[in-house]
């Protein structure tokens, strides 16, 4: 006989469209043969969204498969006219072990059909018929979640009923509701009503991040219009700002500059600039629109470092060359003699200077360039990661103009500071561009405890590795290392 999904059953107390993921778990057994199909129904929340059917099944592919340790060894895609379905099969990593699944997509409901069986047999005659013959509910819950939510969200949202309105506002600020890129003139249209600004910060800038996934090429300029009605408000203007670099197109990055260096709103912390300009580290080819002008926001505090470290990326890079920002040199310079006295003031006062870094914090390879993911870290142990990155980042900006005194005199200055991390990761960048240092430099940072591991890896990951002492090249002493630094 034909299986047939279990009917939901929604508590009374509760209504049946829910703004939270709902799943309930049946298992069906033949105990004669000893198979069992497991049977899971889940409910998505009221305004779930997906952008497009292909999307949907690849990220559940992934959902099933990473989430497990398994790999996906074969898939098929189909559809009815009364759902959506995909049949997965899997392999377990770890054993010989088989996991068959069938996940039927209908309307707001997903079942997810799944049994497993060693690798060396099939499925008996119970699991084959249960796979074929299950048919979903015919019980209709939602409209489906490739169909826009955004219009009966914002209606639920200015409603007059005080629960359903608090119920949207809840949805929005846990950030349970999904937007399609579509959806932003119904978004742009909703905030210019008057019960947006009745709403709590966390909402409003929910819903104004959600303009990020727009493709209209106007986009940025309605959000700099948005920026602009917002004077008052600088932790919304923060959010749009953010908006605008999460785009990543030209057209944004300039509107984003326009608006940093015309209406500069200030920052809390340090952080504050970073949330701003990390999605340009994944985008370096943008910040040719950035730069020079960006330079002009070093003045404020806040802003300098984060736009240091970018810029100092960009120049890694050979994105960006070093005329670009040659005017600067005499504020760079200073802010590196600055920076070098505080860093030598610290040497002093620090007897026992933190020497617990983890190595495995990041791994460090050309593919992925360390520098990139520590600078836009928000964690202060990541940040430490190498020793002093405001240093750091000043380093890489100042040696294209090695051949001028001032900038021999600051990049000299930087081997003779004590702070072994700080200083391996100086010299180590520096020899990825030819610099030559004495022998003593270079054998200081592997004599030592506390720098030799980290020194090895940096000298491997820029592939100078014979600048290493051989004697120190054995388990003996890197295990000593180790242990020197915990």
């Amino acid at each position: 006989m034909p299986y047939e999904a279990p009917k939901p059953k929604p508590n009374k107390k509760e209504p049946e469209a829910k703004n939270y993921y709902f799943s309930r778990t049946h298992y069906f057994q033949a105990v004669e043969s000893n198979e069992c199909v497991m049977v899971e129904a889940n409910w998505f929340p009221k305004y779930s969204n997906a952008e497009s059917v292909d999307t949907f099944w690849v990220r559940r592919a992934r959902k099933y498969g990473n989430g497990n340790d398994l790999f996906l060894k074969k898939q098929k895609l189909s559809k009815t006219k009364d759902y959506h379905e995909a049949y997965y099969t899997y392999t377990d990593t770890n054993t010989n072990q088989l996991i068959n699944m069938r996940v039927i997509l209908k309307n707001e409901l997903i079942y997810i059909l799944r049994a497993n069986t060693d690798s060396t047999r099939q499925h008996g005659k119970f699991t084959s018929e249960f796979f074929r013959s299950f048919t979903p509910s015919d019980t209709a819950i939602g409209s489906g979640i490739f169909e826009s939510k955004a219009n009966v969200f914002f209606k639920d949202l200015y409603s007059k009923d005080k629960a359903t309105s608090l119920s949207a506002k809840e949805a929005i600020e846990n950030r349970d509701v999904d937007f399609l890129a579509k959806d932003d003139t119904i978004i742009l249209r909703n905030i210019k009503a008057p019960e947006f600004h009745e709403l709590s910060l966390s909402a409003k800038a929910n819903i104004i991040r959600e303009l990020g996934l727009s493709k209209r090429k106007e986009i940025s300029d309605d959000l700099k219009k948005l920026f602009e009605t917002y004077t008052d408000s600088t932790d919304i203007q923060l959010v749009i700002l953010q908006t605008l670099a999460g785009l990543k197109t030209e057209a944004s990055t300039k509107s984003l500059l326009d608006l940093l260096i015309n209406d500069t709103p200030p920052l809390y912390d340090k952080e504050g600039a970073m949330d701003i300009l990390y999605p340009y580290f994944d985008s370096l080819q943008l910040t040719k629109h950035l730069f020079p002008r960006l330079l002009d926001l070093t003045r404020y505090s806040e802003y300098k470092n984060a736009i240091h470290k970018l810029l100092a990326v960009a120049v890694s890079e050979k994105i960006i060359d070093k005329d670009v920002y040659a005017s600067y040199k005499p504020f760079l310079y200073k802010e590196c003699k600055d920076e070098l006295k505080r860093q030598f003031s610290a040497d002093k006062e620090e007897t026992n200077y933190s020497r617990y870094v983890d190595n495995g914090m990041y791994e460090d390879s050309k593919k992925e360039p360390a520098e990139k993911d520590v600078f836009i870290s928000a964690n202060e142990q990541s940040q430490k990661y190498f020793g002093n990155p405001d240093l750091y980042a000043l380093c890489m900006l100042i040696h294209p103009f090695k051949d001028e005194n001032i900038a021999k005199q600051l990049l000299d200055k930087m081997t003779r500071i004590n702070n072994s991390r700080t200083k391996a990761t100086l010299i180590s960048y520096l020899l990825s561009e030819n610099y030559t240092f004495p022998d003593s430099v270079l054998n200081s940072l592997a004599e030592s405890n506390e720098s030799r591991t980290y020194w090895y890896k940096r000298l491997v990951k820029y592939e100078k590795k014979v600048c290493l002492l051989k004697k120190h090249l054995n388990q003996k002493d890197f295990a000593y290392a180790l242990l020197f630094e915990t």
